[in-house]
């Protein structure tokens, strides 16, 4: 904090999209970030190298969490749909839900 110098730079390609959200598991060694592109990016923080990824959203993801076990993360896209994925099985989706379809039920039948 006092040089204000980055300590590390994570890899993320020639032309790196934006982030929009990151979250470290629970002893701060894995980082999962999101971003503009509708990617999961992981990385290992003690090599500073990306060890996964893959297209989670047709659309910007606004945030991401790992799930209670950390064998899970989900993620919001901008387009409201949710997804848990599985980390023993990148890219195999777990569990998702669209709530804007509950939505346009509810102002249905207000």
């Amino acid at each position: 904090m006092k040089t204000w110098k980055a300590m590390t730079v994570l890899p993320l390609g020639e032309d790196p999209p934006a982030i929009t959200s990151l979250c470290f598991n629970h002893n701060g060694k894995i980082l999962a970030a999101s971003a503009t592109d509708g990617m999961i990016h992981m990385f290992d923080m003690s090599a500073g190298l990306q060890i996964t990824g893959w297209p989670a959203h047709d659309s910007p993801i606004s945030s991401i969490i790992f799930g209670s076990d950390e064998t899970s993360i989900f993620s919001l896209g901008s387009d409201g749909k949710v997804f848990e994925w599985s980390l023993q099985n990148q890219g195999k989706v777990l569990w998702s839900v669209n709530p804007s379809r509950y939505l346009v039920f509810y102002m249905h039948f207000r």
